[in-house]
């Protein structure tokens, strides 16, 4: 059977530019382990954006292209809204933290 392999990057901006990696063989998958979907929108967005599937124990943090944190907030409920009408428009790397489970996206902010 083929193998299957994780690509782990050491942080989200170096994995945008592709660099320091790790890559590790897995060995197995455990259903409760995989991480859980979530949606933003809309992308790109203007004042406010949306995280529906959040907790009330997690942490969204944004950070700007050169990896300076902009934006950090504990989530409060499953659908947050977000009120980034202070920050410049442009592209910007956000992290949804939940646990050990960490998802990113790319949003635009217009």
């Amino acid at each position: 059977s083929p193998n299957i392999y994780a690509l782990n990057f050491v942080n989200q901006i170096q994995s945008m530019l592709g660099l320091d990696f790790v890559l590790s063989k897995i060995t197995g998958l455990n259903d409760s382990n995989l991480e859980k979907d979530y949606l933003i929108y809309p992308n790109p967005f203007t004042d406010y954006l949306t995280l529906k599937g959040s907790t009330s124990n997690g942490i969204v943090v944004l950070y700007d292209m050169m990896g300076k944190v902009i934006f950090q907030q504990n989530t409060t409920s499953i659908d947050l809204q977000l009120n980034l009408e202070n920050i410049d428009a442009g592209i910007y790397l956000l992290d949804y933290h939940e646990g050990s489970n960490m998802e990113s996206f790319k949003i635009v902010k217009q």
